[in-house]
């Protein structure tokens, strides 16, 4: 199906993710479904379909291409959207599920993820095009195959299909057959019944009711278990061209979401009110096919879509922050009604079993068997069985009733069964032959059930006997033994000897009886037979006893093939192929599998058979064969089945052929780019061969051109000049193909493209930061390329106007291979603050490169910074002006944090691989550790006197660093330090980790675990200057005061989302205030006795703060920057979208 490209999403979708192309869809679903396949058949579907764990009706309502952010104006609880009321008032009164997702960001593979519980083959979304297979063409096992394979009943209803019921293959806006996911499965659209469950769902007549087919079957008595309601795109929230009426013409418009909540505030009440959901035990279900890419619960990129449950079994205002995908629709589905798994997908799901009531206790009643048939004065029975459903465990008492009311006497022991479950029999006696009904209620306090079976009273006779044969019918090949057997049985107590006679319609058939007397009135005999030729036969057992004779017969279907060949000669050129048709005929109704074999009289003939074996007796194969030589020779095909073997053949006249060869001299060429190199092409006639050939070139790149000299040669020989130039240095291959009629030869010829001559251009560094009235140099190199010799020019630009550039020197002269180097200075003068662009060029002759060098100047006032590291390894400087500029990208992996020496000579940065660097104000050097790239760097603390900065990491790392010797640490522990804070007198320091770990550190070099109050992942720890207590911080809510000896855990709740986490401690100089910053802007205060949270400013995360002249800084992800002062947070515009890390004041 032809693929949609997304428009640019609105400032509605600022900060989220944009979207690949994809077709949207939006659906309602109504599930009931049960069928399954085996060998490719479809299993009768079960009498009695099983009642559902949790509902016996489903309804799922699938919308279109909004995320739960569009629908509740954030994450729910409270489901709040201002273009959607309805919907919200549904979240909030029943339940919604926090973090469900789709399986792909393209609508179509997200229906087949909930029928089939796997996406197409190769579907990903790199290459969508595997995504959307054509209509009818999946072949895997679908939940309608198992809903059919235990008797539960579905339907499927298309607003807007062009017929009333069947499988509707077209587009025709607003309807789309890809949003109809049906529709692509073959044993759907191949099956008339189940086309005919898809239906209209807005026929003409509705009088004002939406989807009035939905509807009325909803409050009729036979609603199906399963009902799937796909909107149009009109009313899907998807929009188009087509929707004029409503408004919905433009993708995520805010006139898309209320006409899509308009639509389903028409729809879904008339489904909850229905007959069906106020009766029985019936959910619905609410979700969109793909949201997004955005979560508001974790500010992620994970695409969650509003999924709401709603009926008279849903929870109450429930919420719900599990993970749940498409694949826990189907698993909830299967669970509910006990259901084999269709894939390891669903399979591995979880079930969404949290948003429902728990099920009342009850009980099943049946009644076994249905059918009971006795002689008048004689008895008969059945079993009545009381099945516990969800655990109910009471005392069901039996009555029963006859129709009509006398004649027929039923006693039932027990009478009443306990404990839940269990069974009685049940007697029948009568002495008036007729037909009755039983009806048997079952009923325990206020449950009651009933079942009925039907009873017939027949008339005693006289002894007699039977006689019957299975099978009825045999078939066979010609001249194989078939069998039957043959059942003599007694009625009325006979028990005679009966005597078996055979007799046939034709001598043609033979057959013989393992015993011809059967005593006491039962028993069994052979009947064997074989006929020849192919024909139908009919055989004849007469069973005798005194005046008794009763008969049985079976039919001998005698089967044959006959195989023949068209045509019986062929004559072809030598190497050419030649074909005849080989065809099974069957004789008398041959069904069987007839295998063919070719074998020739020499080894010059060589044949293939296509296919090799004819089901059901009747079909053809292709034999194609290819002589080597010239000759006359015979091909042999036999086609057998069991004792059955009859063969053809073919004669093949094969001769020689005139043709002619294409050759190319030479076969290989190397040129340097942008120069032409040749070969030539040779046509060399075999056979006699005098005709024209025609040349054409095909090449394995479009960076190699080629062109022949001439096109055409006539009389059978001749040559032509092949000249190809390639634009870029690589290996090429040009094919040259000569065709004459069906004649086709070609050659190869390889090119060798090398580069041209050429000099490269770099500057060190990219970037230049410098005071007002100072100047920074950036080194220019020139490399010569490919062997380029002469002289390069350099020249500088810069814009706009400000700072003045100087190079030494203007030109390089470069030998072969070599490479020289200029001086750029860059002096600011008197030129205003700001970025400028340096365009250094360098030429020589008509070859002209160029590098951008980004010049930084701020205020010679600004001298006093700090250090900012970014998650994609940069390093900045932030100035008390609330100037940031870039200053180095040392590394691309992340750094983590960054800390300044206490007396402000250096700052060291660590980060992921291991890295830690050392910044002493000018450059960055990079210090070597001992361990392993593998190892991430995460926290970093000096000690109070800058003796030593002690640096934890990943999996037990630990060591410390002062100033010139790396000395690692021994510990015990593998555990991910990911904060170290000092107590101010530098005699221990406290570390934290994961899973609640604490650390204790003494400066003699000696580390221990603490005993931990919480098993929560703890991220943040900071000592008070004042030294009388820590704080601790990280995941579930948690936030500790640890006072030297013992824990103290502070009441978080009301305060802050406990889904947050903590990520950065840092209290002022004086001591009196703590900030705690972390997840979606969360910003806390703590002055010691109670802790306050800000109002957030920013959904990005905070990862770092660090205090200057009594105002805190704050950095984070996105770009970030706050400033915290007199209470009160300010957004500080950095300039740049980097994911901010750490920040670190350089001390005065």
């Amino acid at each position: 199906m032809a693929c949609e490209s997304l428009k640019s999403v609105t400032a509605l979708r600022t900060n989220r993710p944009s979207r690949k192309n994809r077709i949207t869809q939006s659906f309602i679903i109504l599930l009931t479904f049960s069928l399954v396949l085996t060998s490719g058949h479809i299993l009768p579907a079960r009498a009695t379909p099983p009642s559902g764990s949790y509902f016996d009706h489903l309804v799922v309502i699938m919308m279109e291409d909004q995320g739960i952010g569009d629908i509740c104006n954030g994450n729910p609880p409270l489901c709040n959207g201002s273009n959607t009321p309805y919907m919200s008032s549904l979240a909030n009164i029943y339940g919604i599920a926090q973090r469900y997702t789709s399986l792909i960001n393209t609508s179509e593979p997200d229906y087949y993820g909930i029928l089939e519980a796997s996406l197409p083959a190769n579907c990903s979304k790199t290459n969508t095009a595997a995504c959307y297979p054509p209509a009818g063409s999946l072949t895997n096992l679908n939940l309608v195959d198992r809903f059919e394979a235990v008797g539960l009943t579905w339907r499927g209803y298309m607003e807007n299909q062009n017929i009333v019921a069947g499988c509707d293959l077209g587009t025709h806006k607003p309807y789309t057959h890809e949003h109809n996911g049906f529709v692509a499965f073959q044993d759907i659209t191949n099956n008339t019944s189940r086309c005919n469950k898809i239906v209209l769902a807005n026929p003409g007549g509705c009088g004002g009711v939406t989807d009035c087919a939905l509807v009325n079957d909803l409050n009729s008595s036979s609603a199906p278990n399963f009902m799937w309601l796909t909107p149009n795109l009109c009313n899907d929230m998807h929009s188009d061209s087509s929707c004029t009426s409503n408004g919905c013409t433009s993708d995520y418009s805010p006139t898309c979401l209320r006409d899509g909540d308009n639509y389903l505030k028409s729809l879904v009440p008339n489904i909850l009110n229905s007959q069906t959901f106020t009766t029985t035990r019936a959910a619905l279900f609410i979700v969109f096919d793909e949201g997004t890419g955005y979560c508001p619960l974790n500010s992620s990129h994970e695409d969650c879509v509003y999924a709401v449950w709603a009926g008279p079994i849903v929870k109450a205002s429930f919420s719900s922050s599990r993970l749940y995908n498409h694949y826990s629709l189907t698993k909830t589905i299967e669970v509910n009604w006990n259901l084999p798994s269709l894939t390891s997908n669903d399979a591995n799901a979880i079930p969404m079993t949290e948003f429902f009531k728990a099920p009342s206790p009850d009980f099943s009643l049946t009644a076994t068997p249905s059918t009971v048939t006795f002689k008048s004065g004689e008895t008969g029975s059945f079993n009545a069985t009381v099945s516990a459903q969800n655990s109910f465990a009471g005392t069901v008492n039996l009555s029963t009733s006859t129709s009509p009311s006398t004649g027929l006497t039923v006693s039932c022991t027990p009478g009443s069964i306990s404990g839940g479950s269990g069974s009685s029999i049940c007697i029948l006696t009568s002495s008036s032959p007729a037909n009755y009904t039983v009806t048997i209620t079952g009923t325990s306090s206020s449950l009651s059930h009933t079942t009925s079976i039907s009873v017939s009273v027949t008339q005693p006779s006289s002894p007699d006997f039977t006689i019957s044969t299975s099978p009825g019918s045999v078939t066979a090949n010609v001249g194989a033994t078939a069998t039957s057997s043959i059942t003599v049985a007694p009625l009325n107590g006979f028990t005679g000897t009966v005597a078996l006679v055979t007799t046939t319609n034709s001598t043609n058939l033979a057959c013989t009886l393992s015993s011809s007397s059967i005593p006491g009135g039962s028993g069994t005999s052979t009947l064997s037979c074989h006929g020849s030729p192919a024909g139908n036969y009919l055989a004849t057992i007469t069973g005798t006893s005194g005046t008794l004779s009763h008969s049985a017969s079976v039919t001998y279907h005698t089967g044959d093939f006959a195989i023949s060949a068209n045509p019986t000669g062929a004559s072809v050129n030598v190497n050419v192929a030649g074909s005849s048709t080989i065809t099974i005929a069957p004789l008398n109704a041959f069904s069987a599998t007839v295998t063919l074999a070719v074998s020739t009289n020499s080894t010059n003939l060589s044949c293939i058979l296509t296919p090799t074996s004819i089901a059901s007796g009747s079909g053809s194969s292709s034999l194609s064969c290819i002589g080597q030589s010239a000759g006359n020779y015979m091909a042999i095909v036999t086609g057998s089945n069991s004792t059955l073997s009859h063969s053809t053949s073919v004669v093949y006249h094969v001769t020689n052929a005139p043709t002619f060869s294409v050759a190319a001299d030479p076969t290989s060429v190397t040129a340097n780019s942008g120069v032409a190199g040749t070969s030539t092409i040779i046509v060399s006639p075999q056979n006699g061969f005098t005709g024209t050939v025609t040349l054409s070139i095909t090449t394995n790149s479009t960076g190699l051109s080629c062109s022949l000299s001439a096109t055409m040669i006539s009389g059978g020989s001749g040559s032509s000049t092949l000249s190809c130039t390639g634009s870029a240095a690589a290996n090429y291959l040009a094919i040259v193909i000569g065709t004459s009629g069906a004649l086709s030869s070609q050659t190869r010829v390889t090119y060798h493209v090398t580069p041209a001559p050429d000099f490269g251009l770099s500057a060190s560094p990219t970037s230049l930061s410098i005071l007002q009235g100072s100047s920074g140099k950036s080194t220019i190199t020139v490399t010569s390329l490919n062997s380029f010799t002469g002289t390069v020019t350099i020249a500088a630009s810069v814009s706009p106007t400000g700072p003045t550039t100087s190079l030494s020197p203007s030109t390089i002269t470069l030998t072969s291979n070599g490479a020289g180097s200029s001086t750029l200075n860059v002096t600011s003068a008197n030129a205003a603050t700001g970025t400028f662009r340096v365009n250094v060029t360098a030429t020589s002759g008509t070859l002209s490169h160029s590098i951008i060098v980004t010049v930084t100047i701020t205020s010679a006032t600004s001298s006093s910074y700090a250090l900012v590291v970014s998650y994609e390894g940069y390093v900045y400087k932030l100035y008390s002006n609330k100037t940031l500029v870039r200053i180095a990208h040392p590394v691309t992996t992340q750094l983590r944090a960054v800390a300044w020496k206490p007396d402000g000579s250096y700052a060291l940065i660590i980060g992921d691989s291991a890295v830690l660097i050392k910044y002493d104000g000018t450059s960055l050097t990079t210090i070597p550790t001992s361990f392993s790239s593998t190892v991430i760097f995460l926290s970093i603390a000096w000690t109070p006197d800058g003796s030593y900065a002690l640096i934890g990491g990943s999996g037990g790392a630990l060591f410390r660093y002062d100033g010139t010797t790396v000395t690692p640490v021994s510990n015990p522990y593998t555990a991910y330090y990911r904060a170290i804070s000092w107590n101010p007198s530098g005699t221990q320091a406290l570390l934290v980790a994961y899973l609640g770990g604490i650390y204790m550190y003494q400066s003699n070099g000696q580390i221990a675990q603490l005993t931990s109050p919480t098993s929560n992942d703890l991220s943040a720890v900071a000592w008070n200057p004042n030294g009388s207590y820590a704080l601790i911080a990280g995941s579930g809510g948690t936030i500790l005061r640890y006072d030297g000896t013992s824990f103290q855990t502070l009441n978080t709740a009301g305060v802050y989302s406990s889904t947050l986490i903590v990520r950065y401690i840092s209290f002022n100089p004086t001591g009196s205030l703590a900030l705690l910053v972390g997840d979606s802007g969360l910003v806390l205060t703590y002055d010691g006795t109670s802790l306050s949270a800000l109002p957030a400013t920013t959904s990005a995360v905070l990862y770092s703060v660090s205090w200057s002249n009594g105002t805190a800084y704050i950095v984070g992800g996105l770009g970030i920057i706050l400033s915290y002062s007199g209470g009160a947070l300010s957004t500080v515009p950095s300039g740049f979208n980097s994911g901010f890390r750490g920040i670190a004041w350089k001390p005065n």
